[in-house]
């Protein structure tokens, strides 16, 4: 993800196509300076549109003392974290623009799951700890 060879390859074949690059899981496990870094190269560049999963700092704090360990990856390094979409955007450059910034579970259908994941997920949106950004990088 991080080697522009990829997107280099994507703009040779189609200068002018509109890109959607799609990052579920992803950015939590890199530092900052590598998920701005990578942004920061998309937006030279154009027409592309980004959409990811973030974490807040809060949330990451909790995801790893408690998720992580419960899957078993409690050595997991997790470090990029998101509280505000549009700071974000500032942390990236000019060219960067917040399309949505959304709760994420506030879609789910929770019918069905445990009372417990029901609230963990109703707490989770309220206070804005996992959420998917949409960013457009020209």
């Amino acid at each position: 993800a991080f080697d522009g060879g990829w997107i280099k390859q994507v703009r040779t074949d189609v200068p002018d196509a509109p890109i959607l690059v799609t990052a579920s899981g992803l950015f939590h496990y890199f530092r900052e300076d590598q998920v701005l870094s990578l942004l920061r190269m998309l937006s030279r560049y154009g027409n592309i549109e980004v959409v990811f999963d973030a974490v807040s700092k809060k949330g990451l704090a909790m995801m790893q003392k408690k998720y992580m360990k419960k899957m078993g990856h409690a050595e997991a390094q997790m470090s990029f974290s998101v509280d505000s979409a549009a700071q974000l955007a500032e942390q990236i450059g000019p060219h960067a623009i917040v399309l949505a910034e959304e709760p994420y579970y506030r879609k789910i259908d929770k019918s069905g799951l445990k009372f417990f994941t029901k609230i963990s997920m109703i707490v989770s949106d309220h206070f804005n700890m996992v959420k998917m950004v949409h960013l457009e990088l020209e």
